[in-house]
């Protein structure tokens, strides 16, 4: 299957799409997933960064992809290990693989949502407002990669016993919250992704405030 028929299977059958990957634990598989998703959004960060500079979109680009890597590595061994222990029967490659599948859900949508970033870049220079679209953008795509990831959760479920069920979609309920903790902090110490014209350019920017302040911050300054 090439990487075009597997984006297009994720979107128009998402069910058969995470059958056939969970299914399939191929190393060329999980190997096309992974490719597949350091692809898109590399292209996609390094459409957000442009701007800053040439120089902060190329290293958005690799930023980008690294984040959703790094906040799955991170959150990834306590899920594995928790639903073994609740009675889960699947096998490590099996629940990369879906992780993987809901990536490349997340992937797409942002990469679709590509036309509407470069327009409002090259329409309208404003620094915050660029920063909220783009957060909104991420956040409507990694809600569509969670709800592939439950469906996948589900579809292993359903090849299983079903003791521990019950409390294996309990505990991804807790962990879909961590998920998106993690990501949202991993993200805030990773920036900048969205390059600001006015200050030079760096790779890792360090201050005290926090995502969250941040996030209220500009959405008060959007509607003053």
């Amino acid at each position: 299957m090439t990487m075009i028929d597997m984006t297009s299977q994720i979107l128009r059958n998402p069910k058969g799409a995470i059958a056939r990957c969970v299914d399939d634990t191929s190393r060329s598989m999980i190997a096309t997933l992974a490719a597949l998703n350091f692809g898109m959004l590399a292209v996609y960060g390094a459409i957000v960064g442009l701007q800053g500079s040439a120089v902060q979109a190329g290293m958005s680009a690799i930023k980008l992809p690294i984040l959703f890597i790094l906040t799955m590595a991170i959150c990834f061994p306590a899920m594995h290990v928790l639903s073994l222990l609740l009675g889960g029967k699947h096998t490590l490659k099996q629940l990369i693989s879906l992780f993987l599948v809901a990536l490349t859900g997340t992937s797409v949508i942002m990469l679709g949502f590509a036309p509407i970033t470069l327009f409002f870049l090259v329409t309208s220079g404003e620094y915050e407002f660029y920063i909220l679209l783009n957060t909104a953008i991420v956040a409507v795509s990694a809600v569509f990669g969670m709800r592939l990831l439950a469906r996948g959760m589900e579809y292993l479920a359903s090849q299983e016993e079903s003791n521990g069920v019950a409390a294996r979609k309990q505990l991804f309920k807790v962990w879909l919250v961590l998920y998106a903790f993690v990501g949202c902090q991993l993200c805030w110490t990773m920036r900048p992704f969205v390059g600001d014209p006015k200050q030079p350019t760096v790779t890792f920017r360090k201050d005290k405030t926090n995502f969250y302040s941040n996030l209220g911050r500009l959405i008060v300054k959007q509607f003053r």
